[in-house]
């Protein structure tokens, strides 16, 4: 996996220098290549670099970097943003790879976390659309629109498996290892997430570093006794000292844990709802504006592989899926749409695939309960 990442990088970094596409879409491909190595600079960072070893300006200044083409002004000339891509690329080819930066942009939190293989897919998603525009000026919509759709169909086996596996294995152990084995009152620890940290993380963060141990445990309270061994936690970023101790009054109890991330590949999100642990929102338009791009690639078969994938991976994970209690929200999170636009070039959902979607939901709902809960 190592090599065939590798091996995309030196495809994309030559992008930078090419001309083979024709002039409309070279900024395109040259600004999501860009983005691309940026990643990939933060790979090779990591590994030579860890974050105990930065500074917290040199980590502050990483983290607006990447998220900075989404932020404030920035976003009405990004070809994240629907608008900017369809008035500089065209109505259907526009919206599609406007999908594809904002799938691209999903590699923030994947590196982070080191998965290789998410990398790698992204990319090859990418040099597979760039490939189109290659071998011909104007590559028709429904020969891109397909390349999507396998691309979610067929990756619903890493995607979708590996999110239910989150979802109810203690063993991945990302944001845990974060939590417990971090001096919280080293902000630099914030940054090791991979989400976006605005002030209101480090407010919240700060506010309670400033707290006595004994206030903090009396913010818990005393904790209930769940019937069974694994209890869900979910939280947003900044809450750290207090989710600390809400895991060590579970283990007391002999509780284990899951804590995962809110999903950010089209394949897994729930829409424009944040479900897992999730860091500041860089631009909320953002994300109402792909809240629906699911409708690229969602249609009855897609539906009933999807269900297929994850009935699958609960029947793997089944022992573990039937220890579940429940979830404990922690400062929970409902973003508020208000002042948000519904903008014409975003993609929506058909009437049909608003059916197929609320079956979907209702599908995966009936298997995560029947699963967790029996």
């Amino acid at each position: 996996m190592n090599e065939r990442y590798e091996l995309t990088i030196e495809r994309i970094r030559a992008i930078l220098n090419e001309e083979t596409v024709d002039v409309i879409y070279r900024d395109y491909f040259r600004k999501v290549a860009e983005f691309i190595l940026e990643i990939y600079g933060i790979r090779e960072r990591l590994e030579t670099k860890p974050d105990s070893e930065c500074t917290l300006e040199e980590l502050e200044t990483e983290n607006k970097s990447i998220y900075s083409d989404v932020t404030g002004a920035n976003y009405e000339e990004s070809y994240a943003n629907p608008v900017y891509a369809v008035a500089e690329l065209g109505e259907e080819i526009g919206k599609l790879l406007c999908f594809l930066y904002a799938e691209i942009r999903s590699e923030i939190p994947h590196v982070y976390e080191k998965r290789i293989e998410y990398l790698t897919i992204c990319n090859e998603l990418f040099i597979e659309i760039y490939n189109c525009f290659e071998m011909t000026p104007f590559p028709s919509y429904k020969e891109l629109k397909e390349i999507i759709y396998w691309y979610a169909s067929d990756y619903c086996d890493v995607y979708v498996a590996d999110r239910v596996a989150e979802q109810v294995n203690p063993n991945y152990t990302f944001a845990k290892d974060i939590i417990l084995n971090s001096d919280l009152n080293d902000m630099r620890y914030l940054y090791q997430y991979g989400e976006y940290i605005s002030g209101k993380e480090l407010k919240t963060a700060a506010s309670l570093n400033a707290l006595s141990q004994e206030k903090i445990s009396e913010m818990v309270g005393e904790m209930e006794t769940f019937e069974k061994p694994i209890v869900e936690i979910r939280y947003q970023i900044g809450n750290e000292r207090i989710v600390r101790k809400v895991m060590e009054h579970l283990a007391a109890k002999g509780h284990e844990f899951v804590v995962y991330r809110a999903a950010v590949n089209a394949v897994t999100k729930d829409g424009f709802e944040k479900l897992g642990y999730y860091g500041g929102t860089p631009n909320k338009q953002y994300d109402y504006d792909h809240q629906a791009d699911q409708g690229l690639f969602l249609n009855k078969k897609f539906v009933e592989r999807k269900c297929d994938v994850m009935k699958n991976a609960y029947e793997q994970h089944k022992e573990l899926a039937k220890k579940h209690a429940g979830a404990i929200v922690i400062e929970p999170f409902k973003e508020k749409k208000a002042g948000l636009i519904q903008k014409l070039e975003a993609i929506t959902l058909r009437e049909r695939q608003e059916q197929l979607l609320a079956l979907l939901e209702d599908k995966t709902g009936q298997l995560a309960s029947g699963y967790k809960y029996l």
